[in-house]
């Protein structure tokens, strides 16, 4: 089974991210950390990752410098930011919701939380929510099943 690219959109931030607070690194070996950590599921093309983290640098969440370790070549590091710590530790909570999710929705018999289950029977309709033009909805407009 091949892994979607599309699966992918918006997570390799998250996984480049996680790499860097680590430690810091240069372009190739975060691919390979990325190719082994992923046990070959993801395997980046240099025209990915490059703009990858140009523009994670722009949004400041990682920076760069030039390096010579000992006995080797010059290299371009990048470092994780104060942002991007901040970034990968919202992104954190998201997949720790999304597993949860997964977890109730996705998979036979998971339970997404201690809520009891709605039995059908017994279950609301869900009320009407106004459209807002504010994209965050609070907990008062969600319906109850949701909650």
């Amino acid at each position: 089974m091949a892994l979607s690219t599309k699966s992918l959109e918006g997570n390799l931030e998250t996984i480049i991210l996680a790499l860097l607070e680590k430690q810091d690194s240069y372009g190739y070996a975060l691919n390979e950390a990325i190719s082994e950590q992923s046990k070959n599921w993801i395997n980046l093309k240099e025209g990915t990752l490059y703009p990858l983290l140009h523009r994670m640098e722009k949004h400041k969440w990682i920076s760069s410098y030039w390096a010579k370790p000992e006995g080797q070549r010059k290299r371009k590091y990048y470092a994780i930011t104060d942002s991007g710590t901040q970034l990968l530790k919202e992104k954190r909570q998201e997949w720790e919701t999304l597993k949860e999710i997964f977890s109730a929705v996705v998979e036979k018999g998971g339970k997404a939380s201690k809520r009891p289950p709605l039995k059908p029977e017994k279950a609301t309709p869900p009320k009407e929510v106004e459209a807002s033009p504010d994209p965050v909805v609070s907990e008062e407009q969600l319906p109850s099943w949701l909650l």
